[in-house]
């Protein structure tokens, strides 16, 4: 978003009308990347798009709300994309949000909050922290 649209938006909109456009504006990085992962993008778009996923990232977060089940399902792909693409420090920041939030959702045994954990680990263990890696595998 443009910082003068955001600027715009953060004196002008309440704090619930800002959530709702973030929200809308996270859906379509999620088309962005679902398209890019699909093959359909040139291999430089989807670095391009990487500023665009953080910033939308970050304005979910500014909320102060925790992420609902359905957003914590689109930010583990988005996660997995940034890694594809070997942006591991993005994608790690996006994955430890996943697990925490498939931690609180479903709890610690539940097989999407060992998938998330273990997709947090390789991540880890792909950046060499391998002693951080073994600690949320």
């Amino acid at each position: 978003m443009h910082k003068l649209v955001h600027a715009w938006g953060c004196d002008r909109l309440t704090r619930d009308e800002q959530a709702r456009y973030s929200r809308a504006t996270f859906e379509l990085i999620v088309e962005v990347v679902e398209m890019a992962e699909s093959g359909r993008t040139a291999p430089e778009d989807k670095l391009r798009v990487v500023p665009h996923v953080m910033e939308s990232f970050a304005a979910l977060g500014d909320r102060g709300n925790k992420v609902s089940e359905g957003v914590v399902d689109e930010l583990e792909g988005v996660g997995l994309f940034l890694n594809h693409i070997g942006k591991w420090r993005e994608g790690r920041e996006i994955q430890e949000v996943v697990l925490d939030g498939r931690r609180r959702i479903l709890g610690e045994e539940h097989p999407d909050t060992i998938s998330a954990m273990s997709n947090l680990a390789i991540a880890l263990g792909d950046q060499g922290q391998l002693d951080e890696a073994t600690i949320h595998h």
